[in-house]
């Protein structure tokens, strides 16, 4: 029986509100559809709260599996006891069970395990135990020499034993638990720039000839300051002359690899000294320094406290009194060193990995259901563009469903250079098929076929030939990524058979405006560039983490049961790949559907299928107009009673004049009465007004549509503080990306999104939203401009500091009328304590991006925002919360008053405080060149003021340094 009570106490829910969502989700419910048709049950649980769920209740039943597994295990081996088995049903986290489960585990070929095999395990044991037989030790090691089993001395008796009770100390949980603790408390990630690998191939010598034996040669004299180490050439040391055939020695040219080497990494140099906490590093700076590993650039460790390592795997061991004390006390070293820092280490690093790729999949899937749910402009012929050079640019004109009306091919880019005729055959298109959107691909050349199409809208604007003017005619710049995987996907080639890959990749450009969810369902979610380092993800894990967005997405919106593709299909609630494709087949061979009661008729589509998925299964114009809304098949007969008591039937909802009536009418009924005449509930009747209120309601309805364009945007153009329209196209914890119609999109970094503080950007922006920034700075050199998302005049401004009020002084307390004990000792400087990594100095203050995002939430998050204190389990012995009396000292206000009685601290003489000494002068940190200049950040006030008296002091140049004759670019 499932314990729910904690899953409910996280997510702040009851407790029976879990176990009925648990008992839907195990009659195999799917989320979207309790969400939506079982409200009363689940007590209105969304979808989002129904997932969770489903995951920790997952993570519960496979934890308590590993347990039985565990136990039986131990059990088999004949060392399970009634304290390990309670430890083990008692354990929380996989870490708590794998060091429970660690010493019976197999374990490879080591010097202990040879000491096993030559029956040393009894005595280590023995000696752990506190065995009275092994209380004299020494005369129990002589007892057991024996040359057969090569234990030849008490020393290699005793040197074996020590190996198995040093393993036993690493293996022990324990150990593990306080030094996993203290790992993550004070460890730090360091890296450094990799040096670089020894040539594997190094250039043979040539063979020199052999000289003809000579007489013994006088040995040579070292060399010297004065006297050289070669010997001059005498009578007695004949000298064999080069063949003149022979050239001299060339230096081996460098091959290119090598030549590509001088540069290799340098992407990575932000990093090449780079320290960071454990507890503070963003989860982007792990995945840099990873990946900067595995391309060789980086060399990447862990540092951490070695003496709060020590002491938390000594805090849990109890020798005290025990007879072979000194013996274990001096084995805990070695065991920490050799086999429990290792370990934890690459546990540690390993975690950090999984949850900072959790994160990226986490930011994927934020911006992917972003781009997915991304409005869609309905009823417009698409004139869809693909900008090429080598084989030419694509140009395809589409219907509104999507149908291919015509392809061709133009060459306005070099080398052709053919502009008039791309405009002429553009036109073309545009007049025969009344297209009235033109679709651009954001590839390679976008903004050269942007510039045409613009100067082609003007033209068609102002036609000189006679031709009538086309006025309404616009272009959007969409997002092409993964068109061309898609173009060579099985499923393109099956709905596309007889055209090219790039006339299939054109046309999925085309219809990502015209439904983007439909379109983008069919293309690997890897290839669309919304997400942060999703190309270090594993394809397969990212496939899967994108399931469930994707699903949600596609029953947040429904789909259109006769004009949905088998690639849309799979991912409506109760539905999978094999029936979605039995639904098209269907469908091909016996026309439309008419209802959805003739979704019975596909093979292998049962009833449940049928509950499940027909309320999002929506027959536009089929024989039943309720099978075109939102009502599940079980709501009919009430929607129809209530219609029929507003005066009204099922087909008026067709007639969009009629909508707002029944709305007005519908919202004048009794939920209470109705509920007792039609014999239901109050929520069901409520709920299927709602619906009938907005029968076609499409949640991508109330986002900002595409921003629609007719002129190009130069970067001469923009002026500090004019106003622009933008579309999202990547959220990063840093900021947004921004396409405001340059070659390069510009980044509103998240101190800019908004004139108050905000931890993450997705409180305010996410991919396919349409923004509205300003320009700050227009730089022309590096041809970019800066932006921001708060509009002029409204910037947050810093809050004045109250003024300082000196305390009233106190008078002083007498020695002997203080009682001992009570003040709590004086509070540790700060930065003498050894229980936290001190600052890093040297290492970039931002990650790989160039920002400084303080934790993974982005600008002034919490350093353990995110991350659980402790990932050990319960927090280890001896490492418990502050006693009382200990730490800060209670404010002045707060103290007792120390003032004899019937006396009042105004009647009481307050002597002059004691002269303090004066202090020593502070020495003041040393800034460099890059940190004087600004091109470095400075990282405290001590910086600060070395760097206003070193600014104001005349410069001191080293000699070894000369002054730069101009000044560096910028």
């Amino acid at each position: 029986m499932l314990d729910l009570s904690r899953i409910a106490q996280d997510l702040q829910l009851r407790k029976t509100q879990v176990e009925t969502a648990v008992q839907l989700l195990d009659e195999g419910n799917s989320p979207s559809f309790i969400a939506r048709y079982r409200k009363e049950k689940s007590g209105g649980l969304d979808e989002d709260r129904l997932r969770m769920i489903k995951e920790r209740v997952a993570e519960i039943r496979q934890l308590a599996d590993r347990k039985n597994t565990i136990l039986k295990t131990i059990d088999s081996q004949g060392k399970l006891t009634d304290d390990l088995r309670a430890g083990i049903q008692a354990a929380e986290t996989n870490k708590r069970l794998d060091d429970l489960f660690l010493p019976f585990k197999p374990k490879k070929r080591s010097a202990a395990s040879d000491a096993r095999e030559k029956g040393l395990e009894e005595l280590a044991k023995a000696i752990w135990n506190r065995d009275p037989a092994v209380a004299n030790l020494n005369e129990i090691l002589v007892g057991m020499v024996n040359p057969e089993k090569n234990l030849n001395t008490p020393d290699e008796i005793l040197g074996g034993a020590k190996l198995i009770l040093t393993e036993m100390i690493a293996e022990n949980a324990d150990v593990r638990a306080p030094v996993r603790f203290a790992l993550w408390e004070t460890g730090r990630v360091v890296s450094k720039k990799a040096e670089p690998k020894p040539e594997k191939h190094e250039p043979k010598p040539e063979a020199a000839p052999t000289p003809a034996p000579a007489a013994e040669t006088p040995p040579v004299a070292p060399a010297t300051e004065d006297v050289p180490a070669v010997t001059p050439p005498t009578s007695e040391t004949p000298v064999t002359p080069a063949p003149e055939s022979t050239p001299a020695a060339k230096s081996p040219k460098p091959k290119k690899e090598d030549r590509k080497d001088d540069k290799k990494g340098e992407e990575y140099k932000d990093y090449y000294e780079f320290t960071e906490g454990l507890k503070a590093i963003p989860p982007h700076r792990i995945l840099a320094v990873n990946r900067g590993e595995r391309e060789h650039a980086l060399s990447v460790k862990l540092d951490w406290d070695v003496n709060r390592v020590n002491q938390a795997a000594r805090s849990n061991l109890k020798f005290d009194g025990h007879p072979h004390k000194e013996l274990l006390e001096s084995l805990i070293d070695g065991a920490v060193t050799g086999y429990v820092l290792p370990s934890l280490e690459k546990e540690i690093r390993k975690e950090l990995t999984e949850e900072s790729l959790s994160h990226a999949v986490e930011i994927f899937a934020r911006n992917f259901k972003s781009l997915l749910l991304t409005p869609p402009l309905r009823n417009r012929r698409v004139l869809a563009i693909d900008p090429g050079t080598k084989s030419g640019t694509k140009a395809v004109a589409l219907d509104e469903k999507g149908v291919l009306l015509e392809e061709t091919t133009l060459h306005p880019l070099p080398p052709q250079n053919k502009v008039g005729e791309a405009k002429v055959a553009l036109a073309g298109l545009i007049r025969k098929h009344n297209l009235s959107l033109v679709a651009i691909g954001n590839g390679s050349s976008c903004r050269e076929i942007e510039e045409l199409v613009s100067e082609l809208l003007t033209e068609l604007e102002q036609p000189t030939e006679g031709q009538p003017a086309i006025t309404d005619l616009s272009y959007v710049i969409a997002n092409e990524a993964g068109a061309a995987d898609y173009s060579d996907s099985p499923s393109a080639r099956e709905e596309f058979p007889n055209l090219d890959r790039m006339t299939r990749g054109t046309i999925s450009i085309g219809r990502r405006l015209q439904d983007p969810l439909a379109e983008l369902v069919k293309i690997d979610p890897q290839h669309v560039g919304v997400g942060l380092y999703q190309h270090d993800i594993k394809p397969k894990h990212l496939k899967e983490s994108i399931d469930e967005v994707i699903e949600s997405c596609v029953n947040e919106v429904g789909v259109d049961l006769n004009a949905a593709s088998a690639a849309l299909l799979r991912y409506v609630s109760g539905l999978n790949p094999a029936v979605a494709q039995e639904i098209v087949q269907y469908r091909t061979a016996n026309g439309a559907f008419r209802n959805r009661a003739q979704l019975s008729q596909v093979p292998n589509f049962s009833e449940i299928r049928h509950t499940q998925s027909s309320g999002f299964l929506k027959i536009m114009d089929g024989d039943e107009p309720l099978d075109s809304t939102w009502l599940h098949p079980e709501q009919f007969t009430l929607a129809r009673q209530l219609l029929a008591e507003a005066g009204f039937i099922p087909a008026d909802l067709r007639e969009a004049e009629k909508l707002p009536k029944i709305k007005a009418k519908l919202g004048e009924t009794n939920a209470a009465d109705a509920a007792t005449r039609f014999g239901t509930t109050e929520p069901a009747i409520k709920e299927v007004i709602a619906t009938l209120s907005e029968p076609f309601a499409d949640p991508r309805d109330t986002r900002t549509p595409p921003v629609l364009k007719k002129r190009m945007l130069r970067l001469e153009d923009l002026k500090q503080g004019q106003e622009l329209r933008g579309t999202v196209v990547n959220v990063v914890p840093f900021g947004a990306f921004v396409d405001i119609g340059l070659k390069d999109t510009g980044l509103v970094h998240i101190s800019r999104m908004a004139n108050k503080f905000i931890k993450n950007p997705y409180e305010v922006v996410g991919v396919g939203d349409v923004v509205s920034v300003w320009v700050v700075e227009v730089d022309h050199e590096r041809k970019r401009a800066s932006l921001t998302m708060v509009s002029p005049g409204q910037e947050r401004k810093p809050q004045p500091r109250p003024a300082f009020t000196a305390p009233t002084p106190r008078p002083p307390r007498p020695a002997q009328d203080r009682p001992t004990g009570d003040r709590p000792p004086p509070r540790q400087d700060r930065n003498d304590r050894n229980d936290r990594p001190a600052p890093n100095r040297s290492g970039p203050p931002g990650g790989h991006d160039g920002q400084r995002p303080s934790r993974d939430q982005g600008q002034g998050g919490h350093p353990n925002q995110g991350r659980p204190p402790f990932r050990g389990g319960p927090r280890p012995q001896g490492q418990g919360p502050r006693p009382q009396g200990q730490g800060r000292p209670p404010f002045r206000d707060q103290r007792p008053s120390s003032s004899p009685a019937g006396e009042t601290p105004e009647t009481t003489p307050v002597p002059p405080p004691p002269k303090k000494p004066p202090a020593k002068p502070k020495s003041l940190p040393k800034l460099s060149t890059d940190a004087l200049t600004g091109k470095a950040p400075l990282f405290s006030f001590g910086e600060l003021e070395a760097f206003f008296k070193q600014k104001d002091a005349p410069a001191e140049i080293p000699p070894s340094e000369k002054p730069p004759t101009e000044p560096p670019a910028s």
